[in-house]
Protein backbone atom coordinates (compact mmCIF):
# COMPACT_ATOMS: atom_id res chain seq x y z
CA UNK A 1 0.00 0.00 0.00
CA UNK A 2 2.68 2.28 0.84
CA UNK A 3 4.53 1.54 -2.72
CA UNK A 4 1.22 2.10 -4.43
CA UNK A 5 0.62 5.61 -2.38
CA UNK A 6 4.06 6.70 -2.99
CA UNK A 7 3.46 6.27 -6.62
CA UNK A 8 0.34 7.86 -7.36
CA UNK A 9 1.62 10.78 -4.95
CA UNK A 10 5.32 10.77 -7.78
CA UNK A 11 2.44 10.90 -10.52
CA UNK A 12 0.63 13.52 -9.00
CA UNK A 13 4.01 16.02 -8.49
CA UNK A 14 5.19 15.02 -11.95
CA UNK A 15 1.54 15.78 -13.54
CA UNK A 16 1.70 19.33 -11.89
CA UNK A 17 5.19 20.07 -12.79
CA UNK A 18 4.90 19.14 -16.23
CA UNK A 19 1.18 20.72 -17.01
CA UNK A 20 1.10 23.85 -18.91
CA UNK A 21 0.57 27.00 -16.91
CA UNK A 22 -2.88 28.91 -17.41
CA UNK A 23 -2.63 32.02 -19.88
CA UNK A 24 -5.02 34.71 -18.80
CA UNK A 25 -5.67 37.77 -21.12
CA UNK A 26 -6.24 41.09 -20.00
CA UNK A 27 -8.85 43.25 -20.58
CA UNK A 28 -9.17 47.07 -19.90
CA UNK A 29 -11.84 48.05 -18.00
CA UNK A 30 -13.40 52.36 -18.58
CA UNK A 31 -15.87 53.90 -17.53
CA UNK A 32 -16.46 56.30 -20.20
CA UNK A 33 -16.33 55.77 -23.84
CA UNK A 34 -12.50 55.49 -25.16
CA UNK A 35 -11.77 57.15 -28.93
CA UNK A 36 -9.18 55.90 -31.24
CA UNK A 37 -7.04 57.08 -33.86
CA UNK A 38 -6.22 55.36 -36.63
CA UNK A 39 -3.08 52.92 -36.38
CA UNK A 40 -3.92 52.78 -32.38
CA UNK A 41 -4.12 49.36 -30.91
CA UNK A 42 -7.71 48.17 -29.93
CA UNK A 43 -7.23 46.87 -26.47
CA UNK A 44 -9.85 43.98 -24.99
CA UNK A 45 -12.54 46.53 -23.14
CA UNK A 46 -14.65 45.46 -20.48
CA UNK A 47 -17.40 47.04 -18.67
CA UNK A 48 -17.24 48.41 -14.89
CA UNK A 49 -18.28 44.42 -13.77
CA UNK A 50 -15.21 42.79 -15.77
CA UNK A 51 -17.52 41.11 -18.59
CA UNK A 52 -15.67 41.91 -22.31
CA UNK A 53 -17.92 44.50 -24.08
CA UNK A 54 -19.46 43.49 -27.38
CA UNK A 55 -19.08 46.78 -28.95
CA UNK A 56 -16.03 48.39 -29.81
CA UNK A 57 -15.66 52.08 -29.86
CA UNK A 58 -15.98 54.37 -33.08
CA UNK A 59 -12.83 55.43 -34.29
CA UNK A 60 -11.50 58.86 -35.39
CA UNK A 61 -10.44 59.54 -39.01
CA UNK A 62 -9.38 56.76 -41.69
CA UNK A 63 -9.48 53.16 -39.88
CA UNK A 64 -9.46 49.62 -40.42
CA UNK A 65 -12.72 49.81 -38.66
CA UNK A 66 -16.25 48.44 -40.15
CA UNK A 67 -18.58 50.47 -38.53
CA UNK A 68 -21.66 48.83 -40.01
CA UNK A 69 -21.59 45.91 -38.41
CA UNK A 70 -19.14 47.26 -35.46
CA UNK A 71 -15.98 45.20 -36.14
CA UNK A 72 -12.38 45.01 -37.36
CA UNK A 73 -12.29 45.08 -40.67
CA UNK A 74 -10.27 42.31 -42.31
CA UNK A 75 -11.19 42.54 -46.40
CA UNK A 76 -10.82 45.12 -48.55
CA UNK A 77 -13.26 47.70 -48.26
CA UNK A 78 -12.42 49.20 -51.90
CA UNK A 79 -10.67 48.39 -54.81
CA UNK A 80 -6.84 48.63 -55.25
CA UNK A 81 -6.35 51.23 -58.48
CA UNK A 82 -6.06 49.17 -61.57
CA UNK A 83 -7.89 45.78 -59.63
CA UNK A 84 -10.69 44.56 -62.52
CA UNK A 85 -12.21 42.01 -60.04
CA UNK A 86 -14.45 41.00 -63.11
CA UNK A 87 -11.34 39.38 -65.11
CA UNK A 88 -9.21 38.51 -61.78
CA UNK A 89 -6.34 40.69 -62.62
CA UNK A 90 -4.65 43.63 -61.31
CA UNK A 91 -3.99 45.94 -64.08
CA UNK A 92 -0.48 47.69 -63.92
CA UNK A 93 1.44 49.80 -66.70
CA UNK A 94 5.01 50.07 -66.79
CA UNK A 95 5.92 54.04 -66.54
CA UNK A 96 9.37 54.69 -68.13
CA UNK A 97 11.52 57.49 -68.90
CA UNK A 98 13.34 57.25 -71.91
CA UNK A 99 17.01 58.66 -73.30
CA UNK A 100 18.47 58.66 -76.43
CA UNK A 101 22.09 59.32 -78.30
CA UNK A 102 24.63 58.13 -80.77
CA UNK A 103 27.59 59.08 -78.52
CA UNK A 104 28.65 58.09 -74.35
CA UNK A 105 25.59 59.34 -72.93
CA UNK A 106 24.87 59.29 -68.93
CA UNK A 107 20.97 58.57 -68.90
CA UNK A 108 21.17 58.20 -65.09
CA UNK A 109 23.74 59.28 -62.45
CA UNK A 110 21.98 57.70 -59.51
CA UNK A 111 20.54 53.81 -59.18
CA UNK A 112 17.91 53.10 -61.24
CA UNK A 113 15.87 50.34 -63.31
CA UNK A 114 16.98 49.74 -66.94
CA UNK A 115 13.78 48.49 -68.84
CA UNK A 116 14.86 48.10 -72.44
CA UNK A 117 17.36 49.21 -75.01
CA UNK A 118 16.64 49.50 -79.06
CA UNK A 119 19.42 50.40 -81.58
CA UNK A 120 19.24 50.91 -85.11
CA UNK A 121 21.31 52.61 -87.61
CA UNK A 122 21.30 56.28 -88.43
CA UNK A 123 21.87 55.51 -92.38
CA UNK A 124 22.95 52.34 -94.29
CA UNK A 125 26.24 51.51 -92.97
CA UNK A 126 27.81 51.89 -89.43
CA UNK A 127 31.89 51.70 -88.59
CA UNK A 128 33.17 49.02 -86.84
CA UNK A 129 33.13 49.34 -82.75
CA UNK A 130 30.68 48.47 -80.06
CA UNK A 131 27.72 49.79 -77.97
CA UNK A 132 27.44 49.10 -74.32
CA UNK A 133 25.15 49.50 -71.10
CA UNK A 134 27.08 50.02 -68.35
CA UNK A 135 25.56 50.04 -64.46
CA UNK A 136 28.13 53.45 -63.76
CA UNK A 137 27.98 56.83 -63.49
CA UNK A 138 30.18 57.22 -66.62
CA UNK A 139 31.35 56.32 -69.77
CA UNK A 140 34.08 53.18 -69.64
CA UNK A 141 33.72 52.96 -66.04
CA UNK A 142 31.62 50.54 -64.17
CA UNK A 143 30.24 46.80 -64.80
CA UNK A 144 29.13 46.38 -68.49
CA UNK A 145 25.43 44.67 -68.48
CA UNK A 146 25.10 44.62 -71.83
CA UNK A 147 27.58 45.12 -75.15
CA UNK A 148 27.02 44.73 -78.81
CA UNK A 149 29.72 44.49 -81.37
CA UNK A 150 28.98 46.44 -84.58
CA UNK A 151 30.32 45.20 -87.74
CA UNK A 152 31.25 47.77 -90.69
CA UNK A 153 28.18 46.98 -92.75
CA UNK A 154 24.23 47.61 -92.60
CA UNK A 155 23.12 47.48 -88.70
CA UNK A 156 19.73 46.30 -88.47
CA UNK A 157 17.18 47.46 -85.13
CA UNK A 158 17.80 45.37 -82.52
CA UNK A 159 14.74 45.82 -79.15
CA UNK A 160 16.36 44.09 -76.17
CA UNK A 161 14.21 43.64 -73.02
CA UNK A 162 16.48 44.10 -70.13
CA UNK A 163 14.49 44.58 -66.72
CA UNK A 164 17.34 44.67 -64.37
CA UNK A 165 17.94 47.48 -61.43
CA UNK A 166 21.46 49.20 -61.92
CA UNK A 167 22.57 49.93 -58.53
CA UNK A 168 25.39 52.85 -59.54
CA UNK A 169 23.62 54.11 -62.64
CA UNK A 170 22.99 53.90 -66.09
CA UNK A 171 25.11 55.02 -69.22
CA UNK A 172 25.07 54.11 -73.10
CA UNK A 173 29.32 53.79 -74.28
CA UNK A 174 29.59 53.77 -77.46
CA UNK A 175 33.27 52.74 -78.52
CA UNK A 176 34.56 53.61 -82.03
CA UNK A 177 30.88 53.62 -83.44
CA UNK A 178 29.29 56.24 -85.26
CA UNK A 179 25.83 56.20 -87.62
CA UNK A 180 24.27 53.72 -84.61
CA UNK A 181 21.40 55.37 -82.47
CA UNK A 182 20.03 53.65 -79.28
CA UNK A 183 17.31 54.18 -77.24
CA UNK A 184 17.04 53.52 -73.87
CA UNK A 185 13.87 53.23 -71.63
CA UNK A 186 14.31 53.35 -67.46
CA UNK A 187 12.96 55.03 -64.58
Amino acid sequence: MRIYLGLVLSIGVAWGLASPQSVQAECKVYSTTQTYTAGQAIPNVCDTSGAQKSTLATPTGDSVMDETNDAVNVNMVTLFSGEDQTNNVLRVEGQFSYAQDDADLVVKASAGYLHAIVCYGEDGTAEAGSVAIRDATSAGAGTVVWQETIAAAAYTSKSIIMDIVMPTGIVIDFTTTTDVFCLVSYR
